[in-house]
């Protein structure tokens, strides 16, 4: 994939005569693959399949498709020993606490100027909820919460905004303890990309594998992939705690 840093570059004046400058942006690149994955098998007595009052069928289609978002969260956070890169590991530079053992209200502040402001506008923040717990009760010199609920945007995936910009809960971040980075904030579109091979998740149903013992099987397999996008200015940064 190709990588390119062009946040230097803007707009130079013109001298009547003379030719503009050739100003290229800075271009390298990443090499995305996939490895393979599994949801493990459910297997099923294949009589409760016919005398179910419900949909079973669907019912286990909806596990697999929260086993598939749970894993794939958990192998973007952090990472594999092959093809899918650890986004919490690419971005662990940013700001440092500066108390011990907390987050106070300056800390945020810091992670939104440490970020470069052309990855700004689209910045969100991303922490997992006891994280988030110990922010609700921070305040800015006004006394104002830095945590605003907003309810319509969980259709969207987040839970309210801190200093103007989203929040996103992602249960695979670390708490808030020395040494850890519990918080990330940028833009994540431009600073990873995970991968999902067509057909994204296979849900296989096994009927005769399992036939000998009167089950039938059910087992989902996907192909995915990440790597960080870091072209020079990071797109994201961490929150480290003193």
């Amino acid at each position: 994939m190709p990588l390119d840093n062009d946040t230097a570059n803007g707009l130079a004046p013109v001298t009547v005569g003379v030719d503009a400058a050739e100003v290229d942006p800075t271009l390298s690149s990443v090499t995305l693959q996939v490895d393979n994955f599994t949801t493990g098998v459910i297997k099923i007595d294949r009589g409760l399949l016919t005398d179910a009052g419900f949909d079973i069928d669907g019912w286990i289609r909806d596990k697999f498709a929260k086993r598939f978002y749970r894993g794939a969260s958990n192998l973007i956070v952090n990472g594999n020993a092959g093809s899918v890169q650890s986004l919490a590991s690419a971005y662990n530079t940013g700001v440092t606490t500066g108390t011990t053992g907390v987050i106070k209200y300056a800390d945020l502040v810091s992670a939104m100027v440490a970020l470069d402001p052309a990855y700004a506008a689209n910045a969100v923040w991303a922490m997992n909820n006891a994280t988030l717990g110990a922010i609700l009760s921070i305040t800015d010199s006004a006394g104002r919460p830095v945590f605003l609920p907003d309810y319509g945007s969980a259709a969207v995936g987040f839970v309210g905004t801190i200093l103007g910009r989203p929040v996103k809960l992602v249960t695979q971040l670390p708490n808030v303890a020395t040494g850890n980075a519990p918080i990330l904030f940028g833009d994540f579109k431009q600073g990873y990309v995970f991968r999902q091979q067509a057909p994204g998740l296979e849900i296989i149903r096994l009927n005769e594998r399992y036939a000998a013992g009167y089950e039938v099987g059910f087992v989902g397999f996907a192909r995915v992939g990440g790597v960080a996008l870091k072209a020079g200015v990071n797109s994201v940064v961490a929150v480290s705690i003193k």
